[in-house]
This record gives C-alpha cells, sequence and structure tokens, in this order.
C-alpha cells in the first residue's frame, strides 16, 4: 500500500535529511520514576536486530536523540512503513527522526517482512503470519530493557500499510500502547468484509488521530476498490454521510459529544469525536483532493498531492503528549502534589527512589541504619552529623578522625565522651566504632571482625561519597 514510495528519489530523500538539523534539543522528561542505574545510548540512527518467538530475527531502526541521557524516562514512538517501503524510507518520509532531536523522543522504525510478491508488509489479518503483534511487543520488551523509557508515553503512528497496522495495534496491543496516528490508512476491523476473522478484542479506549486525502486512490477515501483489487471501507462509506471508521472507533472509545467538523484551511478540514472514555479523543484530519501522501512530507508526485498546510508529523507528536495512559491519582507521600505512582522521589529527599533502591552501597543504594554515616534514622540522630541521611564531606572527615584517634590495640579507656561521634572525636578507643557496638557490623567495616576502624573503611565511605545522591 506504499509501493509507489520507491519512486522517492534520492535527491528529496537527502533534501528531507538534511532538514533534520533545526533548534536546540528539548528533553521530555516525564513525572514516571527514572532510571537508575543509566541506560546509557549512543545518540543517531542504528540498524537492530531481535530474535521474536517462532520469526527468528527481525530488523529495525532505532533513532535516539542527543538530549537522551539514560536515566530520564522519555517517549516512544513507533512508525511503521507502507507496503512496498522499508524502516529507512519511512524515517526520512515521516520525518519523525527530525522532530525526534528537537523534542527529545526515541523513534523506531520496525522492519516488515517479505510476501509472496516480493514487498514488504505488515500482517494484521488473525491466521496470517507473521503475527507482527508479536514481534511489536517483544520489540518493545527488547527497548524498554535497553533504554529509559516511560511507559505511559509509548504511541505508534504509520503510512498506508503501516497505518492498518498502527490502528491494529490499538485492537491488539492497547494495554502497551497509548494512541495511534495512521496516516492514509486508518482502519477499524474489518478491513475487508470477507474476512470475519478480522476484530477489535481489547475494549480500552484509545485516542486516534488519523490523515487521509479525499483523492487517495491507492486506499480511496470514499471506500471501494483500491490498490489490488480490494473493496476497502476506509474510512468514509460510500452509502452513509459520515465516517464509517471514525464513527466505528468513536463508538468503541465511548464518545458522547458527537460529530463535529473545523476547517483548518482551503485545503483541510478536521472531523472530531469528543466526550470519550478516558479522554480516549478521536480525530481525523481529511486533506481534500490529497492523495496518498503524508501531510507535510516531500512531495511524491505518484502518490497523488501533498498537502503543506499541515504537518501530520506535528500534529501526531502534539495529540500524543496529550494522550498518555490515563494515570489514577493515588497517595501523595511527601506532600509535592506528585502522586507516588508518577513520582520519581517519594521521600523528597532529593534521591531519586529508583537509586535507592539499589543492591550497591557504592551506587546509592542500600542505605541502612547500620550505616550512620548514611541515612540518618539512627535511634540517636545526634549521632549523625549532618542529621540529612546523605553521606557529606564532614562525615568523610569524621571517619578519618577516628581512624586516627583509634586505639589499635583496644585498650584505651571506654566512655570518654557522652557522644563518641561529636567533633572534636574523642581519643582512644571507643566500642561505638567496632562491629556489633551500634545495632550490628557497620556496613563501611569490611575488615575482619576486629573491631578497629581501618584504611578501607574510610576508602569505603569515601566511594559512597562520590555515588550518592547528596
Amino acid at each position: 500500500m506504499l509501493r509507489a514510495l520507491g519512486v522517492v528519489s534520492g535527491l528529496a530523500l537527502f533534501a528531507l535529511a538534511f532538514a533534520a538539523f533545526g533548534k536546540a534539543p528539548t528533553n521530555v522528561a516525564r513525572a514516571t520514576a527514572g532510571c537508575w542505574p543509566g541506560k546509557a545510548h549512543t545518540s543517531g540512527t542504528s540498524l537492530n536486530t531481535i530474535a521474536v518467538s517462532g520469526q527468528g530475527n527481525r530488523s529495525y531502526l532505532l533513532h535516539v536523540p542527543g538530549s537522551y541521557n539514560g536515566a530520564d524516562p522519555v517517549a516512544l514512538v513507533f512508525s511503521f512503513h507502507g507496503l512496498g517501503s522499508n524502516a529507512a524510507q519511512q524515517e526520512l518520509y515521516s520525518g519523525l527522526s527530525a522532530l525526534s532531536d528537537t523534542e527529545g523522543f526515541i523513534a523506531v522504525y520496525p522492519e516488515g517482512t517479505v510476501n509472496i510478491v516480493g514487498d514488504q508488509f505488515w500482517s494484521f489479518v488473525p491466521g496470517v503470519p507473521p503475527d507482527d503483534t508479536l514481534f511489536t511487543s517483544e520489540l518493545l520488551d527488547s527497548l524498554e530493557s535497553q533504554l529509559c523509557i516511560d511507559p505511559n508515553y509509548v504511541f505508534s503512528s504509520g503510512m498506508s500499510n503501516g497505518a492498518i497496522m498502527s490502528s491494529h495495534l490499538a485492537c491488539s496491543l492497547s494495554s502497551r500502547i497509548a494512541a495511534v496516528a495512521p496516516v492514509a490508512g486508518a482502519y477499524y476491523p474489518p478491513l475487508i468484509a470477507s474476512v470475519p476473522a478480522d476484530t477489535c478484542p481489547d475494549t480500552r479506549a484509545v485516542p486516534m488521530i488519523a490523515f487521509h486525502g479525499t483523492a487517495d486512490t491507492t486506499i480511496p477515501f470514499n471506500g471501494g476498490t483500491g490498490i489490488g483489487g480490494v473493496n476497502f471501507r476506509l474510512p468514509i462509506d460510500n452509502n452513509t454521510p459520515d465516517e464509517d471508521v471514525m464513527e466505528d472507533w468513536q463508538i468503541h472509545n465511548g464518545c458522547t459529544s458527537g460529530r463535529t467538523e473545523t476547517t483548518i484551511s482551503s485545503e483541510v478540514r478536521r472531523i472530531e469525536y469528543d466526550g470519550c472514555v478516558d479522554d480516549a479523543t478521536v480525530e481525523l484530519y481529511a486533506v481534500d483532493g490529497g492523495g496518498h501522501t503524508w501531510p507535510g512530507a516531500i512531495d511524491v508526485p505518484p502518490l497523488g498531492y501533498t498537502t503543506h498546510d499541515i504537518s501530520a508529523t506535528q500534529l501526531m507528536w502534539q495529540f500524543f503528549q496529550a494522550h498518555p495512559f490515563a494515570v489514577t491519582p493515588s497517595v501523595d507521600t511527601d506532600g509535592d502534589t506528585i502522586p507516588n505512582a508518577s513520582d520519581a522521589d517519594n521521600d523528597n529527599d532529593g534521591c531519586s527512589d529508583a537509586r535507592e533502591a539499589g543492591t550497591d552501597p557504592l551506587q546509592g543504594g542500600a542505605r541502612n541504619a547500620k550505616n550512620f554515616w548514611d541515612f540518618g534514622d539512627m535511634p540517636d540522630l545526634s549521632m549523625v552529623p549532618m542529621r540529612d541521611g546523605k553521606v557529606r564531606v564532614n562525615d568523610i572527615v569524621l571517619v578519618v578522625q577516628h581512624y586516627f584517634n583509634d586505639d589499635a590495640g583496644g585498650t584505651a579507656p571506654i566512655n570518654r565522651n557522652s557522644d563518641p561521634l561529636s567533633v572534636p572525636p574523642p581519643t582512644g578507643y571507643h566500642p561505638a566504632y567496632d562491629r556489633g557496638a551500634i545495632i550490628g557490623p557497620h556496613t563501611w567495616d569490611v575488615a575482619p571482625p576486629d573491631g578497629q576502624i581501618r584504611i578501607n573503611d574510610i576508602l569505603f565511605v569515601v566511594s559512597q561519597y562520590y555515588n550518592d545522591c547528596s
């Protein structure tokens, strides 16, 4: 359904690639808890493969913006190519990577498989292999393990056959795809009346923004015979005044406001259904005289007329930002107006919950009351110099002072000072520095259990200082 994209000239593709250079990046960090340890990744576009259950290796292009830092969660946008096209052409034609660089989200361009006539395509009809929904789900699993992705901000877009694939994900992967944006291929099953197995099993209301040209002959705007002699019902049925597919989606999404139409320009109209469950708005940008094209993209004459009155890429990104997964309000432990479910720092101590939950004390995690240089929750808080639960320079100095005042033989009188951790430190040996002297072994005391503060203890607390949130 996008075979004609193969005729896009190399010069036009170069021009689009060159246009990727624009304004300074804006990192799209989310309220979702960050990633610790961070998930670093080089920026730019890379070709990757993934082993998919029962399918062998599948490929995809991954574009990571320069603003990505591996710690702040960012949005992810899938973009599926059309029939006979490929991931590289989709990256250039959609312009999503250029927008990714300015807005800070991650763009992913999956690669389809080859059908019996040699065209790459997407399979969305049950029982017709390969299972591209499974491919998308396992690809998302892999990406979330490699990158700091906000699961509430995962979206799907696509062109033509790829647009239908994105629409299909709203029916079969709605638990992971927050919203979809089909271009020249909005779809609600069945795509073809003769395939009754093509259904929409997911009941979740999924926001949709669609784009379609009224002069599209590949997938006719008014339905009827299109590419390959297929009789489509997208997105308007000739026998009814309203959009069949879009009306199906508004019924699916429980929209109650009715159909409204707004004139955007002499070429573009926006048809909208609002008042939907979970704000799952359904929108269609109808391009009068538009062909089988991506609004705002480079002109590809064999595909028909391309409007430049709107940019599908810009509009879908704005729509995505406004339609993440609905976050249910919950308890706000620290009173900062951010619900716990979305708060990266629920105790508001300046150290992310993800980092505090770590298991390596040298990476800022494994905070322990037994380490009174760290957490500040000792029974007697006067024993914690800064009383803030963070590793500070004066804490390190105090450890060093204790080391040089410790009695290696352990024979000096004890209880010379009622507060063994006061400054200046006590002289001589004190049981407070022993293993087990407070509530258990000091977590920095990694020497044999001889009750002495050692050099490695000092090195430990210094190492923790440089890796602590403070």
